[in-house]
């Protein structure tokens, strides 16, 4: 009993929430109602990226960091910013600009190879996508780091898309493109990252917003109804903190056993 003591109550909610966040996913895939998201500074700035990069004939340069799609930590990251990086194609195909995608893990190299393959189907001109469009670099974080900001230099890239998991090479990512004068776009949820990247770039996806863009971009209605469980779970455990909280003030221990149950 001692194994689970203070647990029951923990073990419920996960449950819970698992079951409403089923539960509104099936609910969107049904409706058919248009979602009101906030619109996202960094989402509507995509368009400026793809368009400096049109104008100027100049790359796109796509990076998803040094996550891995199977790790459990960052692969929700790197899918998330693989949405973006769908949409990023669709659009280079439709108006003939380049992109180039950098990666230090095999499986999100393999998977945004694919991804280019498909923005390329879609714009109807599958013989225009080349091979070298996804590149993978090393599995070595600072190597990683060092290839990818070789090509952005060579290639003088007019927009950087820094999308994804990162780590402490998110800063010399983002310099290098700050000092080739690129448009930069980036998004995490890693807090120790995100001031980094907020600072060296002109927009920043912060924390939730990474994937409430790639539902928007690619209209997936499962993520929507995974969003909107998040800000239930959220207002959920806000009411509990504030209702718990007078409790405790006037003497009263009863949201304290509950959660101790």
């Amino acid at each position: 009993m001692n194994l689970i003591a203070g647990k029951i109550f923990s073990f419920l909610v996960l449950i819970a929430l698992s079951v409403m966040t089923v539960l509104l996913i099936q609910r969107m895939r049904q409706s058919k109602e248009p979602v009101d998201i906030r619109r996202l500074a960094g989402l509507d700035a995509l368009e400026e990226v793809v368009g400096r990069a049109t104008e100027t004939g100049r790359p796109i340069h796509y990076n998803p960091g040094i996550g891995s799609i199977e790790s459990a930590s960052t692969g929700a990251r790197v899918l998330g910013g693989m949405e973006v990086l769908g949409w990023l194609s669709f659009q280079c195909a439709r108006y003939d600009t380049r992109l180039i995608t950098t990666h230090s893990s095999p499986s999100s190299y393999a998977i945004a190879r694919e991804v280019v393959r498909n923005g390329y189907v879609q714009a109807g001109k599958p013989e225009n996508f080349r091979e070298e469009s996804a590149q993978f670099l090393s599995s070595n974080q600072m190597a990683f780091a060092m290839g990818a900001v070789q090509i952005m230099q060579r290639e003088n890239i007019a927009s950087n898309v820094l999308i994804g998991s990162y780590g402490a090479e998110c800063l010399l990512l983002a310099e290098a493109g700050n000092t080739l004068g690129a448009i930069q776009i980036s998004g995490d949820t890693n807090a120790y990252q995100l001031p980094f990247l907020i600072v060296t770039c002109d927009y920043s996806l912060i924390a939730e917003e990474l994937f409430a863009a790639g539902a928007v971009l690619s209209n997936n209605r499962d993520v929507y109804g995974s969003l909107i469980a998040q800000d239930y779970g959220k207002i959920i455990a806000l009411v509990l903190l504030v209702v718990g909280s007078l409790m405790v003030t006037f003497g009263n221990k009863a949201i304290v056993q509950l959660l101790s149950w």
